[in-house]
């Protein structure tokens, strides 16, 4: 937008005639599709402007059966073939035939593949066939550690600690077509790599290996072979793969006798598990719809932002409205209008009208509507719809073409009623390691190590598994993945803080009890190991004797962060039958700070299943925006009621943050038979693929303070909607 603003939208006639189209000015890759209202806003201002292409219109992939071969060991990761590659008879028993196009074994990033410490040990049997130029063997991406054949005569070993370390050993001259055995081992003096049982090369090394976000591969390397790579792979048959994280002798790996592997795979079987959409070797996730032409969230958004009617309030004490046809050719009056007067979700009052008004003409209108009564708590919006009177080729009748909801102020508004907390008396309970709150229709757990609830009942019923904790991180989006926003990858930013392995550290926990509450206040430091970047938390709690919890946390950034970070707020996971979101905000689909125009604010409701978003490549999903509130309940309506000082971002998961973070396909997505909660102060934008996350939908280090209100509820007897009414109780920040 900026360059546009700059450079080519005010560029006068006299100086180039000539309109201005984009080529590719949006690439919907991944959950994408940011920045779409900034650019026109500028689009519109500039006559010259004539809009853009995004890239692309359907996501790619090709519908494939999810083939998996089981682990050799019962719990060790699995493998997961790529394109057509079929078992065949092997060194013993079945081995895999990689004929080297488009064909590998993906592993999933375990984080027992994680090996980051001086010891490894890379084991397989190969029956090399004709050499095509490519043949990586067992790698994890490439500032990890992997073995390849790097030429026709060459096998590679290498290690990344620092700078890359490269080992090379001659191939034997009866190499291809017949079986042999290879190993690469690193035991933190030296590198060696054996062939069939003996020691081939070896030189020393030293230092702990890198750590790498990208997925072990046999056959692949997912660093490097992507879209830019021709095809090539590994053509060869394997068998019995291996991976340590010890060294061993060349006897054991070759006996198949040392123990502890952390990946061991003998190709003996596959397992089919339904169909996944795949991108092979060189795809790429741009799309607006799905492969199967099922709808993308970002879809929502192209159609509203660029919208062909303009629709703002002219005179709001006069109910006029201005109207701007943007159409070039097409009068108004062949779309019908409608008009509805709302109070949160509840229309007050509604009618139709027709409009008169030539392309690239604006006009004002009255809305005859009459001002509400107003009630405290309640928001009123005028909601200014336009659709098609009778069936197109491209859409039917009724279809929605152009809308915008006008914020309604209202005078003489009643403050919002107190809320009133029941009476009864809490009991606490402290121990060395938990701190037990109990009244009437609730038990509370507190654990003093960990700095979280770790239990909650309610009615009778757990509500709460874990939580609420500092939570900093996301699953990468693509756009956090593509270089195309630096030289850098900023996903490689975020880890390079380690940010997405966080650990807590409870340094304090103190509480006290009054006639009407609790009150207890935990001080925590959040990092990963070795990191000097951390988060400061302080979170200070009022448990209420009906079991009502008044949060605030206040978080300070210090030490080295990158140049912004995924989000700020709180995580929970409750049992998996809390299934039943409810939230008031903008809906029903995902949203996002920089994605979020195409929405309309309002109360909608689904099964947390049913948030998910189905991105090619797993990464964050679901976010909703502008939450006033929400409830999360079990199918009985037991559950919780959420609300914030300030609007939330919210989302909830049948997935782990870690599960989503690791995989790099659907069929790697396991439910964990949790409900993974997110309440989120401030999250970063999703940004579009050609250009970065504008700076004002960026979440800098800083210091952040909020508060989050948490009520046990029965929605039998208690209305959300009232719940959301209330004042929300202030406490004092420090």
């Amino acid at each position: 937008p900026e360059e546009l603003e700059k450079n080519v939208g005010p560029v006068p006639e006299t100086k180039d005639p000539r309109p201005s189209f984009m080529d590719e000015y949006q690439a919907a890759t991944g959950n994408s599709c940011g920045l779409l209202s900034e650019y026109w806003e500028t689009i519109y201002r500039y006559p010259r402007l004539s809009g853009g292409a995004v890239w692309d219109w359907v996501s790619p992939g090709i519908t494939q059966k999810a083939r998996f071969i089981p682990s050799a060991e019962p719990g060790l990761p699995e493998g997961f073939i790529m394109g057509s590659a079929q078992l065949v008879t092997g060194r013993i028993g079945k081995g895999i035939a990689l004929s080297g196009h488009d064909e590998w074994v993906e592993i999933y990033r375990d984080p027992r593949l994680d090996i980051a410490g001086d010891q490894l040990s890379l084991a397989l049997w190969i029956y090399p066939r004709r050499w095509n130029g490519h043949s990586p063997l067992i790698t994890k991406g490439d500032h990890q550690f992997g073995l390849r054949q790097s030429s026709r005569d060459s096998l590679e070993f290498t290690i990344h600690s620092g700078k890359r370390i490269l080992l090379f050993a001659r191939v034997p001259d009866d190499w291809s077509y017949k079986w042999h055995h290879l190993a690469a081992v690193y035991d933190g003096r030296s590198m060696r790599i054996d062939i069939d049982g003996a020691t081939a090369a070896e030189a020393p090394a030293s230092g702990n290996i890198d750590y790498s976000a990208f997925a072990p591969a046999i056959g692949k390397n997912t660093e490097l072979h992507g879209q830019e790579h021709p095809g090539e792979l590994c053509n060869a048959v394997l068998d019995q793969v291996r991976i340590y994280d010890r060294a061993f002798s060349p006897q054991e790996l070759y006996d198949d006798t040392a123990g502890g592997a952390v990946l061991k795979l003998d190709f003996e079987s596959v397992e089919e598990r339904g169909e996944f959409f795949s991108l092979g070797i060189g795809g790429r996730t741009y799309g607006l719809i799905w492969p199967d032409r099922r709808v993308q969230p970002e879809l929502y958004e192209l159609k509203k932002v660029p919208q062909p009617v303009k629709i703002e309030w002219a005179d709001q004490a006069t109910g006029t409205v201005r109207i701007g046809n943007r159409y070039q050719f097409t009068n108004l009056n062949e779309l019908q209008g409608d008009w509805k007067l709302q109070a949160d979700n509840k229309v007050l009052q509604s009618g139709g009208m027709r409009i008169d008004l030539a392309p690239q003409s604006e006009r004002e209108i009255h809305i005859p509507f009459q001002k509400p009564s107003t009630e405290a708590g309640r928001e009123y919006r005028l909601l200014i719809s336009f659709s098609l009177e009778q069936a197109t080729l491209w859409a039917e009748q009724g279809h929605e073409v152009a809308w915008e909801q006008l914020e309604l102020a209202v005078a003489d508004v009643p403050p919002k009623p107190a809320i009133q907390h029941a009476d009864g008396r809490m009991t606490v309970t402290e121990q060395a390691k938990i701190i037990t709150l109990q009244g009437t229709s609730f038990e509370y757990l507190f654990d003093k190590e960990s700095g979280r609830l770790t239990s909650a009942l309610f009615e009778g019923k757990t509500i709460l598994g874990k939580g609420p904790q500092f939570n900093g991180w996301r699953a990468p989006i693509s756009n956090e993945l593509e270089r195309e926003w630096g030289a850098r990858i900023i996903a490689d930013e975020y880890r390079s803080a380690g940010l997405d392995r966080l650990q807590h550290q409870v340094e304090r926990v103190e509480w006290s009890q009054s006639e009407e509450s609790v009150q207890l206040q935990v001080t925590s430091r959040t990092a990963a190991a070795g990191f000097s970047a951390a988060f400061i938390n302080q979170y200070d709690y009022t448990f209420y004797n009906d079991g009502e919890i008044l949060l605030t946390h206040q978080v300070r950034c210090e030490g080295q962060f990158p140049e912004w970070i995924p989000r700020i707020g709180l995580r929970l996971m409750l049992p998996e039958e809390f299934n039943e979101l409810t939230w008031y905000g903008r809906g029903p689909f995902e949203t996002y700070p920089d994605r979020k125009k195409g929405a309309k604010i309002g109360i909608y409701s689904g099964k947390v299943g049913n948030q998910y978003e189905p991105y090619i490549i797993p990464q964050e999903y679901g976010n909703k925006t502008d939450v006033r509130w929400l409830t999360l309940t079990d199918e009985e309506g037991i559950g919780w009621f959420i609300s914030g000082d300030q609007w939330l971002n919210i989302s909830a998961h049948l997935y782990s943050l870690e599960n989503l973070d690791r995989a790099w396909y659907i069929p790697q997505l396991q439910p964990d038979h949790r409900v993974h909660l997110y309440l989120d102060h401030a999250v970063t934008g999703v940004g579009g693929t050609p250009v970065k996350t504008l700076e004002k939908y960026r979440v800098k280090a800083g210091v952040y303070c909020y508060s989050v209100r948490l009520k046990p509820i029965n929605a039998n007897r208690e209305s959300a909607l009232e719940l959301g009414r209330q004042a929300f109780p202030l406490m004092d920040q420090q």
